[in-house]
């Protein structure tokens, strides 16, 4: 008996007579199982809100790396948000201690080493205000007349604005 197929169905006929899904329709999982557990949302979060980077929660995990955790966000959409909350709660860590150390509450703090972890880990920037003053502005008009002649004149005209 030969092997044949159901169009309608997606299902191949063994030698037997019996169905069984084409290769084409199951899926097949390949590599390693996730690690990812629904916890290490609140766990990032705790995590960063104390001042710590997205990155380094992987080694608070066995067997993880930073690209997991990259990978999760795309693939767990719980997990994506328990990194914008981290990061938020990051940010006002960082804030909070800027804050005490203004108040004179920490002693020897180093504010360069602060400002660089606002500008790389927040997108903190310096801000430029670049003004720029016109006094004149001239406009030159160049009418050029050709005469019968063949003859060609040429005026300049020169208007003053405001």
């Amino acid at each position: 008996m030969a092997t044949g197929s159901s169009e309608s169905t997606g299902k191949k006929k063994t030698k037997a007579g019996k169905s069984s899904t084409s290769v084409a329709k199951r899926k097949v999982k390949i590599g390693r199982p996730s690690t990812y557990k629904p916890e290490y949302c609140q766990m990032l979060i705790d995590h960063m809100a104390e001042g710590f980077s997205f990155e380094t929660f992987a080694a608070k995990l066995d067997y993880c790396s930073a690209s997991n955790l990259y990978n999760w966000v795309e693939l767990h959409p719980a997990f994506s948000e328990a990194k914008k909350v981290a990061t938020q709660r990051g940010q006002l860590f960082w804030e909070q201690l800027a804050r005490a150390a203004a108040a004179g509450k920490i002693k020897n703090f180093n504010s360069t080493v602060w400002i660089f972890t606002m500008k790389n880990r927040f997108g903190w920037r310096d801000k430029h205000d670049i003004k720029a003053e016109v006094r004149e502005v001239k406009e030159v008009i160049h009418q050029v007349e050709i005469g019968l002649d063949g003859d060609i004149t040429k005026h300049r005209l020169e208007k003053l604005h405001d």
